[in-house]
């Protein structure tokens, strides 16, 4: 049984571990997706600059600037697509970092309900054990006492 109980103690801090392990990298993935959320943020922030400065310098298309301008909205709003993509991805990893966590978590709720068990059979073991070991003490004082209470009747008859 110490063996058993033994197996089940490295059972459950495999699945602890590897619950900690999965929590650390859904904490990965929700930092990445912060950032991305961050990101968005910013490029729409970059949009808006774009825009207000070719509708401030509706004149400036002389000096080239416009096209500069344009060139550099067009950039944002690509950078914007592909971080789209990456928050959707980001979500999707999300998702399957949480599902994960949720089955790990049940299995290391399985392996210490496991391991208590085979503590609970050890100690309900031992206790019979030790009631057992109680009878049997008192049988031998019970058998103690009355071989003595007999020899004690003998001798009386005798003497």
């Amino acid at each position: 049984m110490a063996q058993l109980l033994r197996v089940r103690q490295i059972e459950e801090e495999q699945s602890r571990l590897q619950l900690e392990g999965a929590l650390a990298a859904e904490q990965g993935v929700e930092r990445a997706l912060q950032l991305a959320l961050g990101r968005k943020q910013f490029l729409r922030d970059e949009a808006r600059k774009a825009i207000l400065g070719v509708q401030g310098n509706a004149h400036a298309h002389v000096a080239g600037q416009v096209d500069e301008v344009m060139l550099q909205r067009r950039a944002v709003e690509l950078e914007s697509r592909g971080n789209r993509q990456a928050l959707s991805a980001l979500k999707e990893r999300l998702l399957e970092a949480r599902h994960q966590c949720e089955v790990l978590r049940a299995a290391f709720l399985a392996s210490r309900v496991r391991r208590m068990q085979v503590e609970t059979v050890i100690s309900e073991a031992a206790e019979v054990e030790a009631l057992a070991a109680a009878h049997r003490h008192q049988s031998a004082l019970d058998d103690w006492f009355g071989s003595r209470a007999g020899q004690k009747k003998s001798r009386g008859r005798v003497v």
